[in-house]
């Protein structure tokens, strides 16, 4: 159970920096 909690919170870091990135990246291509 932990372990898979551990998976869980990891997976959802790297989703959420991954979702930062790419927002970044609209943000800046959007702002010219």
């Amino acid at each position: 159970m932990k372990q898979n909690e551990k998976l869980i919170s990891v997976t959802l870091r790297q989703m959420s920096a991954g979702i930062s990135t790419t927002l970044r990246h609209l943000s800046h291509s959007i702002v010219i």
